[in-house]
């Protein structure tokens, strides 16, 4: 097993410590890193993968810091199976990236119900954030979680499963990386499947306010809507069989194409930091990229639509029960588009192409997108979708430089104050008191931590102020 000291940083750029960061190949590595922590006294915290060459996560919140401790890389522990008992179950190490998992459920005729959107990810990080996609009766990707070996910090390890014992289930399934290291993780898939998916563009208030029957009718709903633009445009995909002919099926071409646009638009993004009343002008020619179209394709191609991100994005991602008739969804969305205009400061419209339009002193906080997707309640105790009918989870996306501080303030404070709960993996207000926001489930996760993990070897100081440890 490779180790070094070196500077860890994920994949944004915008956490970084000194660690020593190790690179197991087997469980038995695991349970030597182990040892050494608590022979040496340190921490160990869990990194997934980014992007590219980075060490680092994806993750955008301090989850992963760990100054002076331990970091496990689990790259090269990236193997799995499909079970040969018709279960439709699939085991994988967590070091798999999401792409090679779909690749092997693919393989063996299989789908997932429901996937979150990059790809380049590794399953185990994606997994104990609580990482999601969309559908209105589907759950996160930790939901389609039955079984998991976690190596503890006596150096065991524990097999949990949903059969044998639910109630550790529900702790496991988002454990941000405080039970343990987890080895591999067995998933509930179903026969492979396509979707047929529309994206069109729409009045966006209008869209709002028939969101009920929109969500209702399909089953996957995104809305996507970038600041001072009249329309947004929605994704809506519905389950077909796999015999359905293809119909525009994403090539390879097409990814090309992409990676093009993420180009061109990460360099508009960083000069908007220079010019930021040119934003309403950038958001219109993006909305004007948007094309409206039908694709029937296999599931998974379709889950992730998207291949290439930019970098450098500040993403406050919150989960909000959408509350009677979709009202909480409704009052959380109006809520942050209002005070979009209201930074803005229009003459007139809030939605002019022209610099112009906008009295001095305007602020453009949010240059990209707001999207909201809809997904199913989760029994995992540190879920932000814990205990809701349904769960909107609403993202707003605005790129590193740009005047966001007071605006995400506001906007947390307004979800905080419906109930929502934050994702996480992303951008949000790390002096939150999650002991109150989490209430009796924080007091059974963290029961449940301690007999684990009693001296706290897999905290770190962010983790330590969420449990209060």
């Amino acid at each position: 097993m490779r180790s070094r000291n070196e500077t860890w940083h994920n994949w944004q750029g915008n956490h970084k410590c000194r660690a020593e960061i190790c690179y197991p190949k087997t469980v038995d590595d695991l349970k030597t890193i182990v040892k050494k922590a608590s022979a040496e006294r340190k921490t160990i915290r869990v990194s997934g993968g980014g992007h590219g060459r980075t060490n680092g996560s994806y993750s955008i919140s301090p989850i992963v810091m760990n100054e002076g401790g331990i970091i496990v890389k689990l790259q090269n522990m990236n193997q799995g199976y499909v079970h040969n008992d018709n279960s439709n179950r699939v085991t994988v190490e967590a070091g798999m990236k999401v792409a090679q998992l779909e690749e092997l459920v693919a393989r063996n005729q299989l789908s997932f119900e429901a996937m979150l959107v990059p790809a380049f990810v590794e399953v185990g990080g994606a997994v104990a954030v609580g990482c999601h996609g969309s559908g209105f009766n589907q759950g996160t990707l930790s939901d389609q979680v039955v079984s998991m070996d976690i190596v503890m910090a006596d150096g065991s390890v524990k097999t949990i499963s949903q059969e044998n014992d639910p109630e550790l289930m529900r702790a496991a399934r988002v454990n941000l990386g405080a039970l343990g290291i987890v080895h591999t993780i067995t998933f509930q898939c179903v026969k492979e499947f396509k979707l047929r998916s529309v994206t069109e563009k729409r009045d966006m208030q209008t869209t709002i306010d028939n969101i009920k029957e929109l969500v209702e009718a399909h089953d996957y709903v995104e809305v996507f809507w970038v600041p001072y633009c009249r329309d947004a445009w929605v994704k809506k995909s519905d389950k077909v069989p796999w015999y359905t002919p293809g119909k525009n099926v994403p090539s390879k071409w097409d990814r090309v194409v992409e990676w093009l646009e993420i180009q061109v638009g990460t360099v508009g993004l960083a000069s908007l930091t220079l010019l930021p009343r040119m934003t309403p002008a950038f958001t219109h020619v993006f909305l004007g990229l948007q094309k409206n179209e039908t694709v029937i394709a296999p599931a998974h191609l379709l889950f992730h639509y998207q291949t290439y991100f930019p970098r450098k994005l500040w993403d406050v991602s919150y989960g909000i029960d959408i509350g009677d008739d979709f009202k909480n969804f409704q009052n959380a969305w109006n809520f942050t588009t209002n005070h979009i205009c209201e930074f803005a400061k229009p003459k007139r419209s809030c939605t002019s192409v022209w610099p112009w339009a906008y009295k001095s002193g305007a602020i453009f906080p949010q240059h990209f997108v707001l999207h909201g997707r809809f997904i199913r309640n989760s029994d995992a105790y540190l879920a932000p979708s814990f205990g809701n009918s349904h769960t909107c989870m609403l993202q707003l996306v605005s790129y590193f430089g740009t005047s966001v501080d007071q605006f995400f303030a506001d906007v947390e404070e307004h979800l905080l104050s419906l109930g929502g709960k934050p994702h996480w993996g992303k951008t949000f207000n790390t002096e939150i008191d999650f002991g109150k926001l989490y209430g009796e489930n924080m007091q059974k996760f963290n029961s449940i931590r301690r007999q684990m993990d009693p001296n706290g070897m897999f905290l770190n100081d962010f983790t330590r102020r969420v449990f209060a440890a």
